[in-house]
């Protein structure tokens, strides 16, 4: 697999920062976890990953049915949830004195698919840690992209927020004009 030059940056960057992560995502960011992983060291960085993809998933892993999947609560409860086991994790390891920071990211997204979407193409991501809390929300331009290319906006926005808080490289994000951005971490 070919890894973006500045996406290996960001990310072996990220594995050698001591802070550790808990990652969840639905609907996009695989590609994400697939660099994350790709890259030596995730062991440093990496607690754990979750995708819970269908419902059901979303459901167990929330310990709720949302109304709506795509929504900024749901990528905040995401993420809290992953904060929770990323202490969790550290506290039977006995490494929380040894971490430098734990964060945990949480993303929702709708995108492009094999069908005509009456809604919106967008996603929703929190990064939350003990003192601080970022978020990015995108609407993409509908029909402007393929799948494949709405994946890695989705995935880069993963990439870019962990590595903003590792004070890291910065991570382009490839919009159009048309798109509409929001959020605590640079555009």
């Amino acid at each position: 697999m070919q890894i973006p030059d500045d996406i290996k940056d960001a990310v072996e960057f990220i594995h050698k920062s001591n802070n550790k992560f808990c990652i969840s995502t639905a609907g996009a960011g695989s590609l994400a976890i697939s660099w994350l992983l790709s890259i030596p060291g995730a062991s440093n960085s990496i607690l754990d990953i979750r995708i819970p993809y269908h419902s059901y998933a979303m459901a167990d892993f929330l310990g709720y049915l949302p109304d709506r999947f795509v929504t900024e609560k749901v990528a905040k409860d995401m993420a809290d949830k992953g904060l929770i086991k990323a202490k969790n994790y550290l506290n039977l390891l006995n490494q929380m004195s040894s971490t430098k920071n734990v964060y945990s990211v949480g993303c929702t997204a709708t995108i492009a698919t094999n069908r005509e979407k009456r809604g919106e193409h967008k996603f929703y991501l929190k990064l939350v840690g003990d003192i601080e809390e970022h978020s990015i929300e995108v609407i993409l331009s509908k029909n402007a992209r393929t799948r494949a290319e709405e994946e890695e906006i989705v995935s880069r926005a993963i990439i870019k927020a962990i590595s903003f808080v590792c004070f890291g490289p910065r991570i382009g994000l490839d919009f159009f004009p048309e798109d509409k951005y929001r959020g605590t971490i640079y555009a």
